[in-house]
C-alpha cells in the first residue's frame, strides 16, 4: 500500500524507519533477554518471541509512515 502513494517522502521514511527500528530492536532484545533469563521455555517463549517480532516490525513502520506522510515529497 505504501508503494501506491504517488507523492511520498521516501528519504524521510527510510531515515525515520532506520532509527526507530534500531530503538525497537534494542527494546525487544532486552524484553527477550528478561524472559530467557527467567527460564521461560517452550511454547510460551515462542509466542513471546513472535509477538516481539511483530512489535519490532509494525511499530517502526507506523512511526516512519506517519512522519513521512506529512513531510515534503522527495
Amino acid at each position: 500500500m505504501l508503494l501506491r502513494i504517488k507523492e511520498f517522502s521516501w528519504t524521510t521514511f527510510r531515515s525515520v524507519y532506520k532509527w526507530a527500528q534500531l530503538a525497537y530492536l534494542i527494546t525487544a532484545g532486552m524484553i527477550e533477554f528478561a524472559f530467557a533469563h527467567d527460564h521461560t521455555r517452550g511454547s510460551s517463549l515462542v509466542i513471546v518471541t513472535l509477538m516481539l517480532v511483530v512489535f519490532c516490525v509494525s511499530v517502526p513502520i507506523n512511526i516512519a509512515f506517519t512522519t513521512a506522510r506529512y513531510a515534503n515529497p522527495d
